[in-house]
């Protein structure tokens, strides 16, 4: 749906924006400790990173010509940045969430993804 909405509406870059404005939003909306706000969150981190996540590769891609020898490069920081954050985000919220509180875990995720 994400990248329908991006090919038809809204274009890469702002698809990529909302999403990330989205994702955020849910983990803000999950650091509220009630039942509601916490299914409320993971819907908009769910409609986020639909939108996030198929447009952002494209947009990548679109750094570059293909025969440009730096797009590879371009794709390496990419994905390691991403997994990055997988690693990091996982350990600095869960040890929140152990020795805090789970809200404390997922005001994190909403700085780091601000």
């Amino acid at each position: 749906a994400g990248g329908w909405l991006a090919d038809r509406m809204l274009g890469s870059y702002r698809a990529v924006l909302w999403g990330g404005i989205l994702i955020a939003l849910g983990h803000y909306s999950m650091a509220v400790p009630t039942d509601a706000m916490t299914w409320t969150g993971l819907g908009l981190i769910s409609a986020g990173t639909g939108l996030l996540k198929p447009n952002v590769a494209s947009m990548v891609g679109k750094l570059y010509r293909t025969e440009d020898e730096r797009r590879d490069a371009g794709f390496a920081l990419y994905y390691m940045g991403i997994n990055i954050g997988a690693f990091a985000g996982p350990l600095i919220t869960g040890w929140l969430g152990e020795n805090w509180s789970w809200h404390w875990g997922f005001s994190a995720a909403a700085i780091g993804m601000t």
